[in-house]
């Protein structure tokens, strides 16, 4: 018996025929079982027998002879053939087999046809075939730097470019009218992104101009508003009472370090706690506020912010906030100021200028007639106490107190300058 399938032993050569063996006997049972039983076609529902039903090859779906030969007439006559006629089942992407495609038409002009435009269609996909402008048979191009194509058909000598008769030009007539419109298209490019980049100059210097003169009109405002400022300065510098402090030159600049750090302090984005009247500074968070001295909780005033120095202050006059050469320099120059080398030499600063305002109406002499220590104010407190003597007096009146009596009594306790 020569039955492979009945063998009690084989060579390991003979595995793979074996095998293969196998596979297509099992095959040709599966399909002879397929034709002896009816079956519903997939695409009209009907049942038929088995042996009048098509079953594919590659997906197995299967439909009677009738469908499938309507679906790939329809198919072919709508342009699409080789791997492009698919299987009519839905999301099925796989394509019909040549033999199949025939089994199915059984029209052998039919089938021809088919086989020409798929082959066109493969050659026509293929980026080394070109076609005769003669006789229309497929020509080999070749992978050379030359355009010469020969048709092995008609013997029919071309340009591989332009399809007419080969010309020995180095360039192809083709060639250089492509290059020629791809000049100009390149002229016309440049041309728009030249004419493009002149707008957006054009728009960026009128933007620029009315930003200029936008800026110009807000320095002028400000100019105006800083003139203002100045004068109304000026004639309440001329309606205050003329006052006059004599300020020694070797405590000169810790003199003006006070005054600037007090300024510093009242410039922040400080305010003072309304009960006790100390100073807190706001430096985040909501606008609730505690105060850690008394326990007093209150709204902080939207509208206050860190202000801008006065001209009546030595922040408007200093160059730099962290020194007081230019100050002092300024004094100086202004009062007449002797050398600071020499021993026991003063300068009296009055209040008739902005410079000389600020430290006047900061400072004020302790009234204790042996000391006589110029004390500076920080904040809205008239309660001093000498840094000399420790003496405590009223920064309003330069005079001596002794306890709250005399806030109750005469002067207000807390006065801005």
């Amino acid at each position: 018996m020569n039955d492979p399938r009945v063998l009690n032993g084989y060579l390991p050569e003979n595995i793979d025929q074996i095998y293969q063996h196998l596979i297509d006997y099992n095959k040709e049972r599966e399909e002879k079982q397929f034709q002896n039983q009816l079956q519903t076609c997939l695409i009209c529902s009907n049942t038929i027998p088995g042996n009048d039903c098509i079953r594919l090859h590659r997906c197995g779906h299967f439909y009677c002879r009738s469908c499938l030969n309507s679906y790939v007439q329809m198919t072919l006559k709508n342009g699409r053939f080789g791997e492009k006629l698919l299987c009519p089942q839905n999301h099925c992407q796989k394509p019909l087999l040549p033999n199949e495609i025939k089994q199915i038409i059984q029209d052998e002009q039919l089938y021809q046809r088919y086989e020409r435009l798929t082959l066109q269609q493969a050659l026509e996909s293929m980026s080394d075939v070109i076609w005769c402008p003669r006789c229309q048979s497929a020509v080999l191009s070749g992978n050379g730097d030359d355009n010469l194509a020969i048709c092995d058909q008609c013997r029919y000598t071309f340009c591989k470019k332009c399809r007419e008769v080969f010309h020995f030009q180095e360039t192809c007539p083709k060639d250089y009218l492509i290059k020629q419109l791809r000049l100009r298209q390149f002229e016309t490019i440049r041309k728009q992104q030249k004419e493009e980049s002149e707008r957006t100059r054009k728009e960026q210097e009128k933007d620029r101009k009315r930003l200029t003169k936008q800026e110009e009109k807000a320095k002028a405002e400000l100019a105006r508003l800083e003139k203002q400022k100045k004068l109304a300065a000026e004639r309440e510098l001329l309606r205050q009472g003329y006052r006059e402090v004599t300020i020694d030159l070797s405590e000169e600049d810790t003199l003006l370090e006070e005054i600037l750090n007090a300024e510093r302090m009242e410039a922040l984005n400080t305010q003072q706690c309304p009960n006790c009247h100390v100073r807190i500074e706001k430096n985040g968070g909501c606008l609730h506020m505690h105060c850690s001295r008394c326990d007093y909780n209150f709204t902080w005033p939207t509208s206050e912010g860190p202000q801008d120095p006065k001209i009546n202050s030595l922040l408007y006059h200093s160059s730099s906030a962290q020194s007081v050469e230019s100050i002092r320099e300024e004094i100086n120059k202004k009062f007449d100021a002797p050398e600071a080398s020499k021993e026991n030499e003063n300068v009296v600063i009055n209040n008739r200028s902005f410079i000389g305002s600020a430290i006047v109406k900061r400072v004020k002499a302790c009234p204790n007639l042996s000391c006589q220590t110029l004390n500076v104010k920080m904040g809205d407190d008239n309660w001093m106490t000498c840094n000399e003597c420790l003496e405590q007096y009223c920064f309003s009146c330069a005079e001596p107190i002794n306890g709250l009596q005399h806030f109750k009594r005469k002067c207000d306790r807390y006065t801005s300058l």
